[in-house]
Formats: C-alpha cells, structure tokens, sequence
C-alpha cells in the first residue's frame, strides 16, 4: 500500500492529459470496483469527489475495508482523479450469482470495470462453477451489460477486472460485436483465472488477443488456474502465497508494476497439483463438490466469508454440525479428493527439486500496457 501512495502523491495534481492513463492507474479503478457503489450511484455520472462523504457505506463488508478507504480519500482529494466519473453501476447478488459492473469515464474515454469475487458465498461458488461449466451467469450479465454501454455511450472504452472480474472482462471482450471490439483499446485483466476451454485455440480469443493484458504476482495461485492466456507480466508482490492475489501487496516502480521474469517455484507447484487434481475428476464429481461445498455453508448458515472472522459459539457448533451431518456419500467423495490433492501435491513437490524446469513465461510476447 506504501508504494501505491507513494506513486498517486507524486501524480495527484498531473491531469490525464499531461501524463497518459497507466497500468497502476488501471489496478485503482479495478480495486475501486470492489467499493459498494451500487447503495449510492445508478446511472448518472457523478464526480469521484462528490462521493468523499459517503466512505463508510461505500466500504461497508469490503475485505480491505480501511485500505479501501484510505484509497478512496487520497483520490478525492486529488486533482487528478476527482475529476474521474463514475456511473451506470448495477449489481446482483443471491443464493449463485454475485456479480456488478460499473463504468469509470475519464474525458470522453469509458473503463468498464466488472468485480471480482467479493466475501459472499454465492461468489466463491460462481468461481468453482468456472471449471465446472463453459460460462457463468456474471459472464452474461457483463456481455448484456458492456453492449448496453457501447450502444448509449460513444468513443474508445476499455474492459477491466481483477479476480473474477477479469476473467469477466475477458469473456465479454471475445463475445462483443465486430462493430464494439473495433471500438475496444485493451482488455486489463489483474489475475483473473481462465476457462474450462482450451482458451488459447478458440478462434474467440484470437481476435482479441492483442489486446489483452494480463498480469499476475510471482506467487500466482488464481491467475493460472484452468485454460488461462500464455502471455502475461509476472508482478513482483510484498506478501507471499495465496494474499498475493490483493494487489495492494504488488509492488510498483514509478508508473509501472515492478516486474519479475518468472512466476515463483510455489506457483509452479501449487498450479500444477491443481490441474493434475481437476484432471482426475470426472464432471459428475466437480459438480457434486460444488454442490457439497454450497450444502454445507447454507446448513451451517453462513452466508458471507466475513461471519468467519468472527464466528459465535452457535456459529461453530453449526460448522460443525454441517460437517457431521453431511451424507456418507459426500464424505467419501471430499475424502478421496483431499487423498489425490495432497497426492499430487508431494509428487510435483518432488518434481520441482528433481529437475530444473524452463520457465512457462514468455515476457517477449507479453503485451506492452499503452494507451
């Protein structure tokens, strides 16, 4: 978080127009979108600034609640993004979809931005449908979102996401019309996972493949997951394993990430226990445990990662509940899948010290951030 300040104190009063839109000025309004904006913005544009006062609600359940508040007061009070707009902002949340989709306008320039996961249960359910089905309903609800946008709204625009929100942002600019991926500059995508397709020969991608960007930390263990893109930048990160995901940890070098040129022996080890583990599963098991895992929350009540934090006495007693109640069958099943999970965990463990393995990035043929 120290580097992020450091880097909007040294550019808080240089317009856009005096230094262009950067990659760090493109992970802000991505860790914005996680901001409740859809309790206070419809579809009027109304200034960054103006919505100082409006802190508290506006980060009310947020996962980084007072960093995200210290973001959004070092940006009001800056004269280089007071100015940024915000607006036509929509979000649905229930029992399977968690979803919300904004647009940022600088100038006559549109960011649509999609959320990633947030901490509600119905949004880590909708990440394990993505290796269970082709698409998921945020997919569409983006695609009908972003199209809407093109039609009111002329000009050059961008697609932005972290997490889920860029694995969005990428769907929607594969699908988009002819006519609108002309009009697109880049698709931004902050360690968004990949598709349960072969990603790479779809004929979807290949169309836009120029123009996504994608970045992810050294310790990567979400940006890797499934069929995901060949060609991105490794961000260097001031934290370790599975929080490198918060970009608030990645480190910054003047207006770029500072960059590394291979992601870390741990993500290599952890990905590829992953897809050997996904691999082993049939389809009627994937969706078996995801329904197991949707069980056991709802029957233990719990319905936001935030009720973890500070579970009650009742809270625990009905965790534990869920756990012994849950049928022969689904036992068995998360038994074996835990067995084959450490199984291939050792195995590419061992693998990693036996041999020496070329790195899997090619930062020659990762796009350059240029807008």
């Amino acid at each position: 978080m120290k580097e992020l300040i450091t880097y909007l104190n040294q550019n808080q009063s240089i317009s856009f127009k005096e230094k262009s839109f950067t990659e760090i000025d493109a992970m802000i309004l991505a860790q914005l979108s996680y901001l409740n904006f859809e309790k206070i913005v419809e579809k009027d544009f109304l200034p960054l600034a103006s919505l100082k006062e409006e802190a508290e609600l506006l980060t009310d359940g947020n996962y980084a609640k007072n960093r995200n508040k210290e973001l959004l007061d070092i940006l009001c009070n800056s004269s280089r993004y007071s100015i940024v707009e915000i607006g036509e902002v929509e979000a649905l949340l229930n029992d399977s979809i968690q979803y919300a989709a904004m647009t940022f306008r600088i100038d006559d320039i549109y960011f649509i931005v999609y959320r990633g996961t947030d901490m509600s249960i119905a949004g880590w359910k909708e990440d394990l449908n993505l290796g269970v089905s082709g698409t998921i309903e945020s997919h569409h609800l983006g695609l009908e979102y972003a199209n809407r946008m093109l039609k009111t709204y002329k000009g050059d625009f961008y697609l932005i996401g972290h997490s889920k929100g860029g694995n969005i942002a990428l769907y929607v600019g594969m699908n988009l019309e002819e006519q609108f991926q002309d009009r697109m500059q880049q698709i931004i995508n902050f360690d968004g996972p990949g598709f349960s397709f072969d990603l790479n020969n779809s004929s979807a991608y290949l169309r836009i493949k120029e123009k996504h960007i994608k970045f992810i930390p050294k310790d990567d263990v979400i940006g890797l997951l499934l069929n995901h893109s060949d060609a991105y930048h490794v961000v260097d990160s001031k934290s370790i394993g599975v929080l490198q995901h918060d970009m608030y940890f990645w480190k910054i070098e003047h207006d770029t990430f500072k960059k590394v040129s291979d992601i870390s022996v741990l993500s290599k080890i952890f990905n590829k226990t992953i897809l050997d583990w996904l691999d082993s599963m049939s389809m009627e098991d994937k969706i078996e445990c995801v329904n197991a895992a949707d069980d056991f929350f709802k029957k233990a009540n719990i319905t936001n990662l935030n009720q973890l934090k500070k579970l009650s006495f009742s809270a625990i007693t009905g965790l534990i509940s869920s756990s012994i109640h849950l049928p022969f069958k689904q036992k068995k099943m998360f038994a074996s899948l835990m067995f084959r999970l450490m199984k291939y965990y050792l195995k590419n463990s061992v693998s990693q010290i036996q041999k020496k393995e070329e790195p899997i990035l090619i930062s020659e043929d990762s796009k350059s951030f240029n807008l």
